[in-house]
């Protein structure tokens, strides 16, 4: 456990290093930690959440997703840019006369996943659900949807690429 566990601070450690190259293990351990952590805070969360609506008046449930949506938000914060650097790393190492060039199609992509999840998050809490458009929301969705999948589908390569 203490091997794993080091592997995830050494991500945070080396945080802005950008220029060098990260080992499969480094990737891969700092998601497994990440992941058992994620699932244990999701649980404690929802579990939370789930306590307040039960105990709350039935307009608690939009105060109960913004909590869960910060949350969450603020989890990716603290684990974004570790993750990219090690990511950018990655690139480093397997490709390495390639990595400026595919780490950019990957920052871009991830980025505007991201940005289409916060417009999302802001058009569902500003619009009335009664006027919110599925014609609107629907397509932003799959949209996200696709880009998530593209973004995983490239950290499970470099997760398994030697």
């Amino acid at each position: 456990m203490g091997k794993i566990f080091s592997y995830y601070l050494n991500a945070f450690k080396n945080s802005f290093d950008f220029k060098t190259g990260a080992e499969r293990s480094e990737l891969n351990w700092f998601m497994a930690f990440g992941f058992v952590l994620w699932c244990i805070a999701s649980v404690v969360i929802m579990g939370i959440c789930l306590i307040s609506v039960i105990l709350s008046p039935p307009s608690a449930s939009m105060q109960v997703f913004d909590i869960f949506m910060s949350l969450g938000f603020l989890y990716m914060l603290i684990h974004f840019i570790p993750l990219f650097s090690l990511i950018k790393r990655r690139f480093n190492k397997v490709f390495p006369d390639r990595s400026v060039l595919l780490f950019s199609g990957f920052s871009i992509l991830w980025i505007f996943q991201i940005l289409l999840t916060l417009w999302m998050y802001i058009t569902i809490r500003l619009i009335p659900i009664e006027n919110l458009n599925a014609i609107f929301i629907i397509p932003l969705g799959v949209l996200n949807n696709f880009c998530s999948i593209l973004v995983v589908l490239s950290i499970i390569f470099l997760m398994v690429k030697k």
